[in-house]
């Protein structure tokens, strides 16, 4: 598990890739759960940034124009 998440903090694998990694066989491994339980964590603090800052809405609302 140490070895999953210093990959994750060295940005050597995303979190999606090691969930991946957790096929349906492994949903009750530990590691699966914790990976799914920090996405949902992150997602959440992305939303309330999101929500709190014109600035990033602006910024996102800019980056999405370009494609």
């Amino acid at each position: 598990m140490v070895k999953h998440f210093a990959a994750l903090k060295l940005g050597m694998a995303d979190a999606e890739s090691l969930l991946r990694r957790f096929n349906r066989n492994n949903i009750q491994h530990p590691a699966y759960k914790v990976l799914t339980e920090l996405g949902k964590a992150i997602k959440t603090i992305f939303l309330c940034r999101h929500l709190n800052s014109k600035e990033l809405r602006r910024e996102i609302h800019e980056d999405l124009k370009v494609v």
